[in-house]
């Protein structure tokens, strides 16, 4: 069998770095001087001699000019044969040219260590001292030494580097938020959580760390008594399972009143490469003080609606934002249409009514004057100005019987 069909038989059935290490090799014990040994005639060569000088060219071309580090260190560790690409970086050229005393080539990669059987990465050795970009480095030995190649990645390390201080700045990010995350994957199960979900959820780290999924991370939630309590749970989980598709295509927003008197809004998001993220956010806080400012507002209203003045409040812009129940019969408007007339539609009401003082509402003075309302008596009507361009008004029964049963009947 020739060399060519040797190395046929290589290339089919090896990756690119055994090709190469094959080719080396081929080339090493050529150009390499090795001391005779004495074999039986029962021993073939193991390396016959090359016949044909193309081949040997090519396979020269091949080692010299392949695009990463190739290098044979010998039994005693010295480079004793290297490809192109390490002579330019290990020593001069013209030192190489003229005979110099440039062998053995200096190491570019400090020593790996006994384990040379596994992929390893290791930086650049430089003639200064520093350290140059990071290689992953691939060995194969035999009995006459150790053969080496090196492929550059210093800008797989630079982009690993950058996505781990990411990932380790979103951390601390999500770490300090006060609103509960938790990130399923395309299979729902929980590959990022920050600690305020275990508060909101009442589930412990370890439990979140052992990456449940998304239905089971409800259930231990209903045990805890963290999610709301509905009639039917089976009917609730596909409520749920429809949200979770609903993020997924765009977004969910749910709203959990808990048994605790806690309440919980619960987004859900799209994530890259088929993800949901859900964001577990307390608005106790908000809803009580929404509770309570309506409970003044109705309080207020319930106040104003058993007096027998007629009482109205109009916004900078007109609009009519309070009237109580005699100004709605004194008027006689529907209450649900009172939102449409502006102040000045009112003035109009109120001038045709006779009211006998001119009211200018540019001046944001108060104005002070009377309004015959006939079947309804006569009123004193009285505009004041309230900050932030709001005004009041206030209609006062003047004579005896005059209000809200006179003007209703």
């Amino acid at each position: 069998m020739t060399l060519l069909e040797k190395l046929a038989l290589v290339l089919l059935a090896a990756p690119i770095a055994a090709i190469i290490a094959a080719a080396v090799m081929l080339l090493a014990a050529r150009l390499t001087p090795r001391p005779v040994v004495h074999r039986p005639p029962s021993d073939p060569d193991p390396m016959p001699e090359v016949g044909d000088r193309g081949e040997t060219a090519f396979l020269r071309r091949v080692v010299g000019d392949a695009p990463l580090l190739i290098w044979r260190e010998g039994a005693d560790g010295e480079v004793n044969w290297a490809n192109a690409a390490y002579l330019a970086l290990a020593a001069p050229p013209d030192l190489l040219d003229h005979g110099g005393t440039g062998w053995p080539l200096p190491r570019l990669f400090a020593d790996p260590g006994p384990d040379l059987g596994k992929p390893r990465r290791q930086r650049l050795m430089r003639s200064d001292g520093k350290s140059g970009p990071w290689h992953e480095i691939t060995s194969a030995s035999d009995a006459e030494g150790t053969l080496h190649f090196a492929i550059e990645v210093e800008a797989v390390v630079e982009a690993e580097r950058a996505r781990r201080d990411f990932v380790q700045t979103l951390a601390k990010t999500f770490a300090e938020l006060s609103i509960g995350l938790a990130i399923f994957d395309r299979q729902r199960r929980l590959i990022l959580f920050n600690p305020a979900l275990t508060e909101l959820t009442g589930l412990a780290p370890g439990f979140l760390a052992g990456r449940p999924t998304l239905q089971t991370m409800l259930d231990r939630m209903r045990e805890a008594r963290r999610l709301p309590e509905p009639k039917n749970y089976a009917t609730w989980r596909q409520e749920m399972a429809a949200c979770e598709a609903e993020a997924r295509r765009g977004g969910c927003l749910e709203t959990w009143a808990l048994p605790n008197g806690q309440t919980l809004r619960v987004t859900g998001r799209p994530h890259p490469d088929g993800a949901v993220a859900f964001l577990f956010e307390d608005i106790s806080a908000d809803v009580t003080l929404t509770r309570s400012f309506r409970a003044e507002i109705e309080a207020t209203h319930d106040a104003l609606d058993i007096m027998d003045d007629a009482i109205a409040v109009f916004a900078a812009s007109g609009t009519l934002v309070l009237a109580n129940r005699a100004y709605h019969v004194l008027w006689g408007m529907d209450a649900e249409a009172l939102s449409d007339p502006s102040l000045h539609d009112h003035l109009r009401l109120w001038q045709n009514a006779g009211a006998r003082t001119p009211v200018d509402l540019n001046a944001r003075t108060a104005v002070e004057t009377e309004v015959d309302m006939q079947a309804a008596g006569r009123w004193r009507l009285r505009l004041t100005p309230l900050p932030k361009g709001a005004t009041l008004a206030r209609l006062e029964p003047l004579t005896s019987g005059a209000g809200i049963r006179r003007a209703a009947g």
